[in-house]
């Protein structure tokens, strides 16, 4: 028989906003690919606080504050260009209501 483990090793301060999506709620959704992991019963998530940092939030106040917001807006910032900067903050806030990720 074959055993199997699927680790998330999820170090980086960048990807505050990929760490919440999938762990945020119970939701899996195709929006945010790693949200299956939720599902798989050998799976284990490993992160930083640096990546961490807004789940922490959202679990502890059950919705993100307008500073968590503007922090996970300044990820998605794509220097010179702002309607692709825009168009990804508009994606987290789609993908964050699809996932029933509450904000300010």
């Amino acid at each position: 028989r074959t055993r199997e483990l699927v680790e998330d090793n999820v170090p980086q301060g960048s990807k505050a906003y990929a760490i919440l999506a999938s762990y945020g709620t119970d939701v899996v959704d195709d929006c945010c690919p790693s949200s299956a992991l939720k599902e798989h019963g050998s799976a284990i998530a490993r992160t930083t606080m640096a990546a961490g940092w807004a789940l922490v939030e959202y679990r502890e106040q059950g919705r993100l504050s307008a500073e968590a917001m503007a922090r996970l807006d300044a990820i998605w910032e794509t220097p010179g260009d702002a309607e692709v900067t825009a168009s990804k903050q508009r994606f987290m806030r789609v993908s964050f209501a699809t996932l029933g990720i509450e904000h300010e």
